[in-house]
């Protein structure tokens, strides 16, 4: 049988309403649908899930972590943990600058509009949000070394 798996935060209306209509459509027989549970990460180890709707790891390292382990060993994730490497990937750069390896240059540039975040959204975390979180608040731009 295989298992589709919903992870969310503080949503109530969306997550429920996915899982009773796929168990309700499927009638229990090929495909079962249910919140995601979480016991233990094993890394490289399968979580048990053939499909994970991911709702909320943008806001949580940890599933990102879980999800990106989870499409590693066969799992379909749906909305990319990956796109967040982008971030990592001019650390990276930054990092292997400062030890010696060539790699291209790169500048980080701003967006010339500010995310867009709902107040809600703001209010329901309780905190203030400072700096791009968006991959689209702000562009890479890479050259290539002289060296290369």
């Amino acid at each position: 049988m295989k298992k589709i798996g919903i992870l969310f935060g503080q949503e109530h209306s969306f997550p429920p309403a996915f899982v009773e209509r796929v168990n309700q459509k499927m009638g229990g027989k090929d495909i079962v649908a249910e919140f995601v549970k979480i016991d233990k990460v094993i890394q490289g180890e399968p979580c048990g899930y053939d499909v994970v709707i991911d709702r909320i790891s943008q806001d949580v390292p940890f599933y990102r972590a879980w999800l990106k382990n989870a499409a590693l060993t066969g799992t379909a994730v749906v909305n990319n943990p990956f796109w967040w490497s982008a971030d990592e990937k001019f650390f990276n750069n930054a990092l292997a600058t400062k030890i010696g390896v060539a790699v291209p240059r790169t500048v980080l540039l701003p967006s010339n509009q500010p995310p867009h975040f709902s107040s809600r959204s703001q209010a329901a975390a309780g905190k203030t949000f400072i700096g791009c979180t968006t991959r689209t608040n702000f562009f890479a731009l890479t050259t290539r070394p002289a060296s290369w």
